[in-house]
């Protein structure tokens, strides 16, 4: 019953999350296919809740270079000079710095090149993912995250799961290449999603027992 996703795990962290799902088996009577699916959605809220979304604009600022070609603002019936701004892009983790011109700090926010367009995709394609693999959503939300990548979300994760049967199976993979450095707490969050979830799936199957041993 294999339960992978397109990130490593430590073998340990994942062992863990397997012997709930044993449990889970044991203590509430779940089938193999229901352990399989509670395992995968710990996994799938674990590390889609760790996933950051983008703020909306690039980091920015003023270089104090002013243009020597001035505009006329027909609104204010004035002449102005552009100003210089200096823009961080943050690609997978990758610095890359560069300069645009603009009347002003409102105006530079406006500039397609500082609004980042496809801020929450690498959450989103997570969230994709474990929609299409028959999961529930919780822990995966869509706050902050922009239309374009709603839409590409889907394009950049696979999914897939099969709860009946004698093996059944989870996947999880996104496509998104910097899935990892999107990560809060970045390759630590990897290596402790697995535990996480192995955690936060031991106090729900607690829950349930302590539950059903107070309805007999």
């Amino acid at each position: 019953m294999p339960l992978t996703a397109s990130i490593e795990f430590p073998r340990a962290d994942v062992d863990a999350l397997f012997r709930q799902m044993d449990r889970a088996q044991k203590d509430l009577g779940m089938s193999m296919g229901q352990a399989v699916r509670t395992a995968a959605t710990a996994v799938a809220a674990s590390i889609g809740a760790s996933t950051r979304v983008a703020p909306k604009h690039r980091d920015f600022r003023e270089t104090g270079q002013w243009s020597g070609n001035r505009k006329f603002d027909e609104k204010r019936g004035r002449f102005y000079a552009n100003r210089e701004f200096e823009v961080t892009s943050l690609q997978g983790g990758v610095r890359k710095d560069f300069r645009i011109w603009a009347k002003d700090k409102s105006a530079a926010k406006r500039d397609k090149r500082v609004i980042i367009g496809r801020r929450g995709l690498a959450k989103m394609a997570w969230r994709s993912a474990a929609a299409a693999a028959g999961l529930a959503l919780r822990g995966i939300g869509t706050q902050g995250v922009s239309g374009s990548a709603r839409r590409k979300g889907d394009q950049l994760s696979y999914g897939r799961g099969v709860y009946r049967g004698d093996n059944p199976e989870a996947h999880l993979v996104s496509r998104v290449e910097y899935a990892t450095a999107a990560l809060q707490g970045g390759p630590q969050a990897v290596e402790t999603a697995f535990a996480r979830a192995a955690r936060n799936m031991e106090r729900q199957i607690t829950d349930k027992a302590m539950k059903k041993l107070g309805a007999k």
